[in-house]
């Protein structure tokens, strides 16, 4: 019977032992920046004449906010093919606007804005494809 009451007195001193544990002071923990990358914005206007800019310029790894306005009278289907996996821009209205972000970290001037299956205007990934420090 004695076993038993040493037994129970050791776990309730270390029940509460780990209480007091509990509620110590913590240290504060350091704050987690993330970095966030600076941002582009490129707003498309659609007029039944074509897209103005005719050419958008935006930095590589920045991010970038795209708003596409449809000015003209008819629907569009606008597409960036080389984002569209981080794109997903629905069919627009007359009139309708749609606004998204992404990371512009695919360089080169090969990206185009396409309306109605036609590349409509261009939009370029200024920066190096190669990682800083390379040769």
């Amino acid at each position: 019977m004695k076993r038993w009451r040493v037994l129970a007195g050791a776990v309730v001193a270390l029940a509460l032992g780990l209480v007091a544990l509990g509620r110590l002071p913590r240290p504060a923990a350091e704050a987690v920046t993330e970095a966030v990358a600076p941002l582009d914005s490129v707003a498309y206007r659609v007029l039944e004449s074509g897209v103005v800019p005719q050419v958008a310029t935006v930095t590589k790894d920045h991010r970038v906010r795209l708003t596409i306005v449809n000015a003209s009278s008819r629907v569009i289907e606008p597409r960036i093919p080389g984002y569209d996996d981080r794109l997903v821009i629905p069919a627009l209205a007359a009139g309708q606007a749609w606004s998204g972000e992404f990371i512009a970290d695919r360089p080169g001037a090969d990206f185009a804005l396409w309306i109605a299956d036609e590349p409509a205007a261009r939009l370029t990934v200024a920066g190096s494809h190669l990682v800083e420090g390379h040769r």
